[in-house]
């Protein structure tokens, strides 16, 4: 074992409180715990072979079948995961406490051939979110149907307890009045129903940081 010097180093006549005296067993009782350091590691000590495979980390994804899109349902203006719920979905079991670093692509078709105004080509609009065990990681803001093709990336990080997760990505369509002094914009599901949107290219791509 090498030398272990007290953090506090008591002189006479010196005034101690008890957390020094704490902190100076702590330092004993941390190299018998396992604290290691550059004092009793040699230099490449530690290799690759010594470390388990996804000890760290771990990365996982799910981009559905990318040879046919995905319709979204345009009878509601709520989160949707897509017709046949055929947005990407992840569902792992950390095996300790992590931190997941989400990010979710996709790309996406208006039919706007109903289009009769440049109003509704303003206002009807999709957003995009990504949420792990039921809270936003990241989302979007609204994009409208006058961008006929368009696409998306997001990106966000959130903590989680070991145990299982689910991440998800989700899409939003309505028709959106925007609000001019910054309260909530007004959403309807009026006219919606008229624009197909089809979600060609998506991925979802998780990074489990393990602590």
């Amino acid at each position: 074992m090498t030398w272990i010097y007290p953090p506090i180093l008591a002189d006479e006549q010196d005034a101690l409180l008890a957390e020094d005296w704490e902190r100076n067993f702590g330092a004993l009782a941390g190299v018998f715990n396992g604290g290691i350091d550059r004092d009793n590691l040699p230099e490449g000590g530690v290799q690759n072979e010594h470390v388990r495979k996804y000890a760290a980390n771990k990365i996982y994804s799910d981009g559905g079948d990318s040879s046919t899109s995905v319709a979204a349902d345009t009878g509601t203006t709520e989160w949707q995961n897509g017709d046949g719920d055929g947005l990407p979905l992840l569902e792992q079991e950390a095996p300790v406490d992590a931190l997941l670093l989400c990010h979710f692509s996709a790309s996406w078709t208006w039919d706007d051939s109903a289009a009769t105004t440049t109003a509704q080509q303003n206002r009807i609009c999709c957003k995009w979110r990504i949420i792990v065990n039921g809270t936003t990681v990241a989302e979007s803001g609204w994009s409208p149907l006058y961008r006929t093709d368009d696409s998306i990336y997001l990106v966000g990080a959130i903590p989680v307890s070991a145990g299982a997760w689910r991440a998800r990505a989700q899409l939003r369509i309505a028709k959106v009045t925007y609000s001019e002094d910054t309260t909530a914009d007004d959403i309807s599901s009026e006219d919606i129903a008229d624009f197909p949107l089809a979600v060609d290219g998506r991925e979802l791509l998780i990074v489990e940081k393990r602590r």
